[in-house]
């Protein structure tokens, strides 16, 4: 079985696939999904949830990837996550291996970055208590907030 780490490094490239294609193939076809549909039909949100593994692959009325959620409950701390990073990382290690964000603020969720490149984003949510990441979203550019 693959290991996660190496699906979390470049789980980025999944944005704009058919989800329903890629949770039938490795390594995502041994884990359970939850297909949820919300919505109306102007602004349809389809999602496949594996809680278990912290994973969320958001989608738009056609079933298309535009929105990964990887959460840290899935994952330990200390595996790899995205460009040498990891959920154990800290706010500024992300910052020195990412550059400045584009964007940053609070919620009551915690502090977040985001980082804009071609093609894909990546949104950091930071643990509320403790140092590390709790979350860490990819989006197609065309869906970011």
């Amino acid at each position: 079985m693959a290991r996660k780490w190496m699906i979390l490094e470049d789980i980025y490239r999944y944005l704009g696939e058919e989800a329903p294609r890629v949770i039938k193939e490795e390594p995502f076809c041994r884990w359970r999904f939850n297909k949820i549909v919300e919505g109306d039909l102007d602004e349809l949100i389809i999602s496949y949830e594996d809680k278990k593994n912290g994973i969320i692959f958001s989608c738009n009325s056609e079933e298309l990837i535009d929105a990964i959620f990887v959460a840290r409950t899935g994952f330990y701390g200390s595996e790899k996550l995205y460009n040498g990073l990891s959920f154990s990382s800290s706010r500024e290690m992300v910052g020195k291996c990412l550059g400045h964000p584009s964007k940053s603020g609070y919620s009551d969720l915690g502090a977040w970055d985001r980082f804009s490149f071609p093609g894909y984003t990546v949104h950091f949510e930071y643990r509320v208590e403790g140092d590390g990441i709790n979350m860490v979203t990819f989006m197609a550019n065309d869906v970011v907030p």
